[in-house]
């Protein structure tokens, strides 16, 4: 089995880069865990990186920023795939304050981290970064509830954590239509088995807000960078519960 690897940094969209690393899941494949990092006025860094993958982490960040520079690092959830390098950024930026909701602010409060570093955010409330304004929102689904995503609206870019996450074959820029379903149903029952359990019709309108955005990049921290694929990512999530239930429906 391989080990985690740390990838090269890539460009995503206009001044936002992706921080790659690459974990095995036994049996099944690879899964992307991505943080990102948008350059503005106050530059934010979403998420954290993996834990067993810190140092390369920084190093990576570093290619395209001093961490000194940081202004904010917003955490879309506790996981220590998304939090990994945070005790070293919280000394390397030391301007930088953590952005989370108030769930994710108590975690970090048990953890040692002080509430001067901490911003605490909920869904609707914005962030103005400079040229950019980002605005808070709740994933479709999620497995820690602490989540928090955002949207970058002016420039169609959805930040959405773990939502439309998806196991691959291998490290690749894209996945296809097929594998994509696929992908996200493995990851699906892995990381929310409880999605099966959810009423469809709800779980429409959660999906029905993510069309609302009409995101030109969806960017998940367990899958590649989504460009023009909202409809897809959108029908991928329905396939994924619809598989989810099968199991149940067939016990029943």
């Amino acid at each position: 089995m391989q080990p985690p690897q740390m990838h090269a940094p890539f460009e995503a969209a206009d001044g936002v880069a992706v921080l790659p690393a690459w974990l095995p899941v036994p049996g099944m494949g690879v899964l992307p865990a991505n943080a990102f990092l948008i350059e503005d006025r106050e530059p934010i860094l979403v998420d954290a990186g993996v834990g067993v993958l810190a140092e390369p982490f920084v190093a990576a960040l570093r290619t395209l920023i001093a961490p000194e520079r940081l202004r904010w690092i917003w955490l879309t959830h506790m996981d220590p795939d998304h939090t990994g390098a945070l005790g070293e950024l919280l000394s390397a930026a030391p301007e930088a304050r953590l952005v989370t909701t108030f769930l994710g602010a108590g975690k970090l409060g048990l953890s040692g981290v002080s509430p001067e570093r901490i911003q605490v955010v909920e869904a609707g409330e914005t962030l103005a970064l400079g040229a950019r304004t980002v605005t808070a929102v709740r994933p479709p689904y999620f497995d820690a509830p602490e989540t928090i995503g955002l949207a970058d609206r002016d420039n169609g870019l959805l930040f959405c954590a773990d939502a439309f996450g998806a196991v691959a074959a291998a490290p690749a820029d894209s996945l296809g239509e097929a594998a994509l379903a696929q992908g996200m149903a493995v990851w699906a029952r892995l990381d929310t088995p409880w999605l099966g359990d959810l009423d469809p019709a709800r779980f429409e309108r959660a999906l029905a807000q993510v069309a609302e955005l009409s995101p030109r990049t969806v960017l998940s921290a367990h899958l590649p960078p989504a460009r023009d694929m909202t409809a897809a990512l959108l029908e991928a999530a329905r396939t994924a519960q619809q598989a989810s239930r099968a199991p149940r429906a067939a016990a029943a």
